[in-house]
């Protein structure tokens, strides 16, 4: 009798692990997807910015809100790749500030609209995966 309660708990216990191997891979995968876009995006604004300031850019305002966007997607991504727990509105600022200029502009850039767009749908995903691997006992 005991064996068979050994037993149980033995399986319990891998499946516990498992569980939890589990959703700590979904976990850092939606965390470097997330991490990618940010960096991409932080990147891309923060050279189309020194760019802009460098040539003879059309309006000052475009280079410096260009640098201003590529800093906030910087400092989103360093939260994303440090933190165990991003905040989640932190996250979806840039997103939400690239979508609204790009609505504002009427300039369709579909790169960014997509990896945008991208961004804030996997952002419920990994808060949920969190959740679950938090609620899972120690």
């Amino acid at each position: 009798m005991d064996n068979l309660n050994v037993d149980d708990s033995r399986r319990s216990e891998i499946a516990l692990r498992n569980q939890r191997r589990d959703l700590g891979e979904r976990d850092h995968k939606l965390m470097m997807f997330m991490f990618g876009v940010l960096a991409y995006s932080a990147f891309a604004n923060s050279v189309v910015g020194v760019v802009r300031f460098f040539t003879s850019s059309p309006s000052l305002m475009s280079t410096i809100s260009s640098l201003v966007l590529g800093v906030i997607y910087a400092v989103a991504a360093h939260h994303v790749w440090t933190s165990k727990s991003p905040r989640w509105w932190l996250i979806a600022l840039p997103a939400v500030l690239t979508i609204g200029i790009i609505a504002a502009t009427l300039l369709f850039s579909p790169i960014a609209l997509a990896l945008n767009i991208a961004l804030l749908a996997v952002i419920p995903f990994r808060v949920k995966v969190q959740r679950q691997l938090a609620s899972l006992p120690t």
